[in-house]
């Protein structure tokens, strides 16, 4: 963890079945904050094919919480 800058984590069962770690990443930019968050896979071949459905349900999550917490920051300006 770099204070106001990157935060890391590792996921918890069942989570880590498809995805180790992330991390959220703070950096300037301008006047504002460039936020960037990022998931670890490790999608085999087999579980590439049966859990494409669950990946995109993920990607989409992760969208939509990066939305809400922009609103939190934003707010709390």
């Amino acid at each position: 963890m770099i204070p106001n800058r990157l935060l890391r984590y590792k996921m918890l069962f069942p989570g880590n079945l498809i995805s180790t770690t992330g991390k959220l990443i703070f950096e300037p930019k301008g006047s504002g904050t460039l936020f960037t968050a990022t998931l670890d896979f490790r999608f085999g071949r087999l579980l590439t094919r049966f859990a494409r459905k669950q990946k995109e349900e993920l990607i989409k999550h992760m969208k939509e919480e990066g939305e809400i917490l922009k609103k939190i920051m934003e707010k709390n300006q």
